[in-house]
């Protein structure tokens, strides 16, 4: 008998499965493409947020957040086009060199990935409220492809958040500008109508 034959058996098992699966009139069990552009537009949104609101703040310049973003940007590509729990290894490390990395900043990307993955890359919660917002059947395939929006539209946050950083070495002087041609009253006066 070869070893062949049960491949064999397997694969036309499969295809009568899948032939099956995709009757007439039978609604699919993966994530439909509106569910995950869903999924996408949120998790980029929250991401870019809360990047912006973290390196506003800091005492870093926009160059150093945006070679940080760089960063995760990279490794949370890696994780949306492998799977969330496919670990990094060296051949990674030497695509990033002939990408243009130079070889510590592809090994940061290499920390990075393994620090994402040690906390658990993406919360069960949020895997939970996108189940229940977006109505998504709960199967191990549209989980796995959920999580791998996730990654993606984190990786695009990271990439957004660089792009609406200020290149200012002082962001605070690009609020100038505003401050002048505000109208506002100004703090004490909003202080004084509320004891009023």
């Amino acid at each position: 008998m070869s070893f062949k034959d049960p491949r064999v058996t397997a694969v036309r098992l499969g295809s009568a499965a899948e032939a099956l699966r995709m009757g007439y009139g039978q609604s699919s069990l993966g994530g439909r493409p509106d569910q995950l552009k869903k999924i996408f537009s949120d998790a980029l949104r929250w991401q870019s947020q809360r990047i912006l609101e973290d390196q506003v703040r800091a005492i870093s310049r926009a160059l150093e957040h945006a070679a940080v973003n760089s960063r995760y940007a990279e490794a949370w590509t890696f994780l949306s086009k492998f799977g969330v729990w496919t670990p990094w290894s060296l051949d990674n490390h030497e695509e990033l060199v002939r990408q243009g990395w130079n070889r510590a900043d592809a090994e940061a990307v290499a920390e990075v990935e393994f620090d994402l993955q040690t906390t658990s890359p993406i919360s069960r919660e949020q895997i939970e409220t996108y189940v229940v917002a977006f109505d998504i059947e709960r199967t191990s395939m549209n989980l796995a492809e959920m999580r791998r929006t996730i990654c993606a539209a984190k990786a695009a946050g990271c990439r957004q958040a660089t792009e609406r950083l200020s290149t200012n070495p002082d962001v605070h002087a690009d609020w100038t500008d505003d401050a002048l041609a505000c109208g506002a009253p100004f703090a004490w006066q909003f202080a004084a109508v509320d004891t009023a």
